[in-house]
């Protein structure tokens, strides 16, 4: 367990900024995936496509790193186990040297290396699903079920296979004073 959340008010506040950050802009890289990308630029595509990998890399950090300072433990997240880290360390590797702008790996070409980016967004979505459903309440904070309706919706549109219209994103500070 980390040492910088001690208190309930302190975690839910976490949540609330953090957490739900790291959800809303990889949720945004993803609603620009559904833009016709024809007449989008490959600088365009680059940064769609670092929008998801990076808060996705954070998220996984979240949930499974426990050297992080803040992680999933802190909540009380025990649904994950072994096999679960044996499927996301090779995605969280993958990002993080196709992240390496001077890595050897170029960045958009995540399907040949055999790493969809539609199949990383969604067991990513699908792992935080999880662990809001399973949240405690006394965690569950202030933005909790927006949060968890973009998920849904984002993980819905996978099943019936259709294009969301765009979403404007959240933006900040969501929290007044912030």
């Amino acid at each position: 367990m980390g040492k910088y959340l001690q208190k309930v008010e302190d975690k839910t506040k976490y949540l609330d900024e953090h957490f739900f950050y790291e959800i809303d802009m990889m949720i945004f890289g993803i609603s620009l995936s559904h833009q016709n990308l024809r007449t989008e630029s490959l600088s365009h595509q680059n940064l769609r496509t670092e929008i998801v990998l990076l808060h996705g890399r954070n998220l996984i950090e979240f949930f499974f790193r426990t050297s992080a300072e803040v992680n999933s433990t802190d909540f009380e997240f025990t649904t994950r186990t072994t096999s679960d880290w044996k499927d996301y360390a090779s995605i969280y590797k993958n990002i993080s040297e196709g992240l390496s702008h001077m890595g050897k790996r170029p960045l958009l070409d995540t399907e040949k290396i055999g790493w969809p980016l539609s199949k990383i967004e969604k067991k990513i979505l699908d792992i935080a699903r999880d662990f809001l459903i399973t949240l405690k309440p006394q965690y569950k904070f202030q933005h909790y079920e927006k949060l968890l309706d973009l998920i849904n919706g984002e993980l819905n549109i996978r099943e019936i296979g259709g294009a969301p219209p765009i979403p404007p994103p959240v933006r900040w500070p969501l929290i007044p004073g912030c």
